[in-house]
């Protein structure tokens, strides 16, 4: 009998782990497994629904340049929460691109970049909410034209999965 129990715990123990990434996203069961993955030196990293986030609008203005200073480019974004649950802000990546469309530089925004002062970027977005996102850049490549904002979640530490429209 006892060893029955102790399989079955391990099972269910074995289940959890399986799952960990999609329970780490409801609340309550991914605040209680997150520091137990985290202090056994293994970070849970939940797996949201980036597919979720959709971009409203997005429009750019350039400063004036002065001497001495760099032109900035200025990006304001809507963006909503389309999917059925609550999502953290994303990682915001923004490409500046050249007038054929390739790519000159990119930069990874975290939560706390793009909002608004006295927002708090760890806070959830509600199904339906939207909220605006400010991005000032350094522009001194005169090459750049236009620019492309991808959403994103840390998969690890190095990795990122983002939300990239369909192939044509």
């Amino acid at each position: 009998l006892i060893a029955v129990i102790a399989l079955a715990a391990l099972l269910i123990v074995q289940g959890l782990h399986f799952s960990r990434t999609a329970l780490a996203t409801m609340p309550g069961i991914g605040d209680a497994i997150g520091p137990i993955y985290s202090a056994l030196g293994m970070p849970i990293t939940p797996n949201w629904d980036v597919t979720g986030w959709k971009i409203e609008v997005s429009k750019a203005s350039a400063s004036p340049v002065e001497e001495g200073k760099p032109e900035m480019l200025t990006i304001v974004s809507r963006v909503r929460n389309d999917s059925a649950e609550a999502l953290p802000h994303p990682l915001m990546s923004v490409s500046l691109i050249d007038r054929v469309m390739e790519p000159i530089g990119n930069k990874v925004l975290e939560p706390s970049e793009y909002l608004p002062e006295g927002a708090r970027p760890g806070s959830l977005v509600a199904p339906g909410q939207a909220f605006n996102a400010v991005i000032s850049l350094e522009s001194s490549d005169p090459e750049v034209q236009n620019f492309r904002v991808t959403l994103c979640y840390r998969q690890t530490d190095s990795r990122l999965r983002c939300a990239i429209g369909a192939f044509k």
